[in-house]
């Protein structure tokens, strides 16, 4: 079967879009900012929603990687390590001091 975000609920339980409220997110996870100063390192991460895949092709995984340089000349950071798997992304940051 293929899982969509349609179905996802009927593989693993209630999906996450049964428990949203109505701003658009779920009330059990709120959103706060986040301080992310200079000079230390971030392992930052990306998963799909019901760990449908991002990434199906060799183009998908190019794809990404242009729209990465694209950024780094915006927002320049040193990026230690990353990863990219079907489903999601790890990048080991560090970005520079203020």
């Amino acid at each position: 079967m293929l899982i969509t975000a349609e179905n996802a609920h009927k593989k693993r339980g209630r999906s996450s879009f049964d428990r949203m409220g109505e701003r658009g997110y779920s009330a059990a996870m709120p959103r706060t900012a986040r301080v992310a100063p200079g000079g230390l390192v971030f392992h930052v991460l990306n998963r799909s929603v019901a760990r449908l895949p991002l990434f199906q092709k060799a183009a998908d995984f190019a794809a990404f990687e242009r729209v990465l340089e694209e950024t780094q000349e915006r927002y320049p950071t040193r990026i230690l390590a990353y990863c990219l798997v079907p489903n999601h992304w790890h990048f080991v940051l560090w970005p520079p001091a203020p």
